[in-house]
């Protein structure tokens, strides 16, 4: 789709997208992403790439979301820029070639991962700007080599229609024929000879089992039903995949003497997936995994946090978190005749997602599937059964939206902040 499209596309995705099953993936929602396209993906789910194993951005399974922008129709112009893209790519991909066997490739990707992402970033959606100012003939993913000559043809986004196949309808160019003609010729619709005919793509040494993250033989059934957010049985996970290891580095973290803050603090992000630069996490804690809970930076949570991680739980910058706060992914079937089975009780898990800049009160519980926005305020003792907007006060059993976060709420708080430091300063100076 065209710039304009996608940012209709991104804006809806932030209003309407189901939080609970979905996540737009891109540089403005994942710091860690390096492509500069979109991918939409299935939370719950386990994909790994090949040739992507280097890279820290999530690896749920997803849907490409292709975005094209303007190039411009001087041919010089057209070099000028065709260089610069491929500079802008070379740089946000250095990630997939630090393990190459080439040393030199491995050298050159350590000096380009050297230069500050976001960066990067702020230079090609500058460049997207400019470039989309206004219409031009062709267009093209900046971050993706086209597959014939400068890029595709602007004028075929500019029309669609829908077409049904198999009862579903679909969107697509209304000129199709046009746009296959100009990618791959007039005689797109006869098949070369056979000593011409190449395969678009080759999957040497690989099986099915490589991309979906687990093992093809599906040795631990209910463990992978766990991780991609199905019904499971927690007594038919094997031990080796088992809470067990969690819960142990919980015990250890839990009988260090509090006045270690650093081995604390240590054993701590040794039981966490992924932290920041400031942690601390008030002992007592207690998890299940552990290692499915990611936080950002600047993150503490007071004592007696219970973190039930059968599925993701994240946390953004600077988020507070009260004493005895709960984050439940785990849930059981509401009918009564299924939740009970085989001695045992089916769980369904569902990933929580805490944004930027939230401080969440004491004694809160999130349920699963909950995301919480940024900037927003969590009062004590709520039940958080639904999504919360961002920059609002909820509080409550269950917690709905008291007021929004205002301009008055900034003003004042950076008034008294302002008067701490000018305080503190008379202070340090004159010892009054």
């Amino acid at each position: 789709m065209t710039r304009a499209e996608y940012n209709k596309f991104f804006a809806a995705c932030d209003k309407y997208l189901d939080k609970s099953r979905f996540f737009l993936d891109c540089h403005e929602t994942d710091p860690e992403y390096i492509f500069g396209y979109s991918k939409l993906r299935r939370l719950g789910t386990v994909f790994r790439q090949i040739s992507h194993e280097t890279l820290t951005q999530r690896n749920e399974i997803f849907m490409d979301i292709i975005i094209l922008d303007n190039i411009p129709d001087h041919h010089i112009s057209r070099i000028i820029h065709s260089k610069i893209c491929n500079i802008i790519k070379t740089i946000l991909n250095a990630q997939l070639n630090i393990k190459s066997n080439n040393p030199i490739v491995r050298l050159r990707s350590k000096l380009l991962m050297l230069i500050p992402r976001n960066a990067v970033f702020s230079i090609l959606y500058s460049f997207e700007r400019i470039n989309n100012r206004k219409d031009a003939e062709l267009c093209r993913v900046y971050t993706y080599t086209p597959a014939s000559g400068w890029g595709v043809p602007t004028k075929c986004y500019k029309k669609y229609r829908d077409i049904k196949f198999e009862n579903h309808k679909f969107m697509c160019f209304d000129d199709y024929d046009s746009y296959l003609k100009y990618a791959y010729g007039n005689h797109y619709m006869e098949l070369p000879s056979v000593e011409k005919r190449k395969p678009l793509l080759t999957f040497p040494n690989c099986h099915l089992g490589t991309y979906l993250g687990r093992k093809s033989d599906l040795k631990d059934f209910d463990y992978e039903q766990m991780k991609l957010g199905k019904l499971y049985l927690q007594k038919g996970i094997k031990k080796e995949n088992s809470s067990l290891k969690g819960k142990e580095k919980a015990e250890e973290i839990n009988n260090t003497a509090i006045e270690n803050r650093d081995e604390i603090v240590r054993f701590e992000r040794e039981m966490i997936g992924k932290s920041g630069d400031e942690l601390y996490i008030t002992p007592p804690v207690y998890v299940l995994y552990g290692s499915n809970i990611e936080v950002g930076e600047n993150f503490y949570a007071n004592k007696d946090c219970i973190f039930m991680d059968t599925s993701s739980i994240k946390f953004g910058d600077n988020v507070i978190v009260g004493p005895r706060c709960c984050f439940y992914c785990a849930g059981h079937p509401i009918y009564g005749g299924v939740r009970s089975q085989d001695n045992d009780y089916f769980e369904f898990t569902l990933p929580i997602i805490v944004g930027n800049d939230v401080w969440i009160g004491g004694n809160v519980i999130v349920l699963p599937g909950i995301t919480i926005g940024s900037g927003s305020v969590i009062g004590a003792g709520s039940v958080v059964t639904k999504d919360i907007p961002s920059n609002v006060i909820a509080v409550g059993n269950p917690a709905r939206v008291l007021r929004e976060i205002t301009k008055e709420d900034e003003i004042k708080w950076k008034s008294l902040r302002d008067e701490y430091y000018k305080e503190k300063k008379r202070f340090e100076e004159f010892g009054i």
